[in-house]
């Protein structure tokens, strides 16, 4: 009798720590950034080529103000629409913006009632690459602050960046004349504020919200060992309660 009340209690015990991973693993699953993709590629000087922005799944995106800077030095703006996941009662403006500031698309999207969920794209801009234009240009995106990237809740949404390079083919342009534009690129990724940008890679960024210091494969990794514990212990525990009944049989 006593064996079977702490085989119960053993099992309680148990469900109760399999029950804490799992709640553990949702909510680092919840909490992975968002992650934002600018697609690049090759086009010939004069032609067009259309760059379109990917968002990942499970977003839950409901308002977002978004800047794309390009070189209007090497491409011209023709037109932006939204893209296939975004809801038809959302407020949708795509305007392209040249200041003495730089050139950017400005993309606004705001819908409180229908967040976005699928994984896709999120908005398309097609660029028309100069005449003159030769090498290489940079593609950056820029959230200038948290506030501009919120879910249903109008709550700050932690995301990553991934920017592209669209490089211009001219036959027309002497090697010399490549080589110049290729050299004259700079990085256009902005200093940007500290609520944006906490570490950087070659083609991306990460806006600096509280990520629990963890990367997702880290989360991964976390999720895997504490469910791997808890299968240890319940087989420690088994064990035991059979060597006591044993005992006792003896």
């Amino acid at each position: 009798m006593n064996g079977d009340i702490m085989i119960k209690k053993l099992v309680s015990c148990f469900s109760a720590v399999l029950l804490l991973v799992c709640q553990f693993a949702v909510m680092s699953f919840a909490s992975q950034p968002v992650k934002l993709t600018l697609s690049g590629g090759e086009v010939y000087a004069g032609e067009e080529l259309t760059v379109n922005l990917f968002i990942s799944d499970n977003s839950n995106l409901s308002g977002a103000a978004i800047k794309i800077n390009y070189d209007k030095s090497m491409l011209e703006y023709v037109s932006g629409e939204a893209g296939g996941i975004i809801d038809s009662s959302a407020t949708v403006s795509v305007k392209n913006i040249e200041n003495s500031s730089g050139s950017y698309v400005n993309f606004t999207y705001m819908s409180p009632s229908a967040t976005i969920t699928a994984e896709g794209i999120l908005l398309s801009v097609k660029f028309k690459a100069l005449e003159s234009a030769a090498g290489s240009t940079d593609l950056t995106l820029t959230i200038d602050s948290p506030g501009d990237f919120v879910d249903g809740n109008l709550s700050k949404l932690s995301y990553t960046v991934e920017n592209s390079k669209i490089t211009v083919i001219n036959n027309n342009a002497s090697p010399s004349e490549t080589n110049s534009a290729e050299d004259s690129q700079t990085d256009l990724t902005e200093s940007a504020p500290d609520n944006q940008t906490a570490e950087s890679t070659e083609n991306g960024q990460t806006n600096g919200e509280d990520t629990n210091g963890a990367k997702p494969s880290d989360n991964t990794v976390k999720i895997v060992l504490i469910i791997a514990a808890g299968i240890v212990l319940i087989a420690v525990g088994a064990t035991a309660v059979i060597l006591e009944k044993r005992k006792k049989k003896g």
